[in-house]
């Protein structure tokens, strides 16, 4: 039953997870809540996130893998690791070994270059974005298993982001106006194309139990997903992020076409807050 959910790379449950960290707090039409204009205040140097993954099939929920967020300051750059494994319990049939790489400026938080290099089974991917400001392009070049590799341009979008860059940048949009607006938008890139996400504030939950971590007090968010080869029509998503100064996302529950997945905050590092619990 596993290898079904498996069998093929469309149900990357890593690209899944990254999905849905851009919905930290996307989604509005409050032309004031700009995602280009902010001041970091919520992560710094050293930072680093692991999530434990679980597939569940017929109500039972299989641990699947992990997924660990690092940040780390360079002289002029923020750069970003994620990197997405399945446990070792699973190599024998099924591999994955992702790593998404990307560089946004210290100042203004722009993206700067990203790469995605996924290996699933047999299945691999390379794909690269480069933000061109001075021209107002973006160049992204994609690369399946052995074919060759294709290059796309696009038109440089306000404040538009690579699936790594979004995720800090989110983290740190103003919650006030997120609770007042509802909903907000982001611009994605991913390989050649672009969207715009949108997502809704659905309110504050006091005292949710997470295991290990404790009863915590979460803001719960639902952002729309990109059906397709993942997520299904219509699925509801919801996301459960700390209401504190991390802002981090603890816990993220998600149907996919196969079963259902769901991510956990197991381990954290250097964070610039004491998580409220502490």
């Amino acid at each position: 039953m596993q290898k079904h959910w498996a069998m093929t790379p469309n149900y990357s449950f890593i690209l899944s997870i990254l999905l849905f960290f851009t919905g930290l707090c996307v989604g509005s039409a409050q032309k004031e809540l700009d995602l280009c204009d902010f001041n970091n205040s919520v992560f710094q140097s050293g930072e680093k996130l692991t999530y434990k993954l679980y597939y569940n099939w017929n109500f039972v929920w299989i641990p699947a893998g992990t997924l660990t967020f690092f940040i780390l300051e360079e002289e002029k750059e923020y750069k970003i690791v994620v990197t997405g494994k399945t446990l070792e319990s699973y190599n024998w049939f099924y591999i994955v070994d992702d790593v998404y790489t990307a560089k946004m400026d210290k100042k203004t938080f722009r993206p700067i270059w990203f790469k995605r290099d996924i290996k699933e089974g047999e299945y691999s991917i390379i794909n690269e974005i480069n933000f061109d400001y001075e021209n107002g392009i973006v160049r992204s070049s994609l690369k399946h298993n052995d074919d060759e590799t294709i290059f796309y341009e696009f038109e440089m979008i306000h404040c538009l982001h690579d699936l790594a860059s979004l995720v800090y940048k989110l983290r740190n949009i103003d919650l006030e106006q997120v609770k007042k607006s509802k909903m907000i938008n982001a611009n994605l890139i991913f390989d050649e194309k672009t969207y715009e996400i949108p997502v809704k504030y659905l309110g504050e939950v006091k005292n949710k139990q997470i295991r290990n971590l404790g009863k915590l007090d979460l803001m719960k968010i639902s952002p729309d997903l990109i059906a397709g080869n993942v997520f299904k029509d219509n699925t509801d998503m919801v996301i459960w992020v700390s209401d504190d100064q991390n802002k981090i996302p603890i816990l993220i529950e998600s149907p996919i076409k196969v079963g259902s997945i769901k991510a956990v905050l197991q381990a954290y590092e250097n964070l610039k807050e004491p998580l409220f619990s502490e």
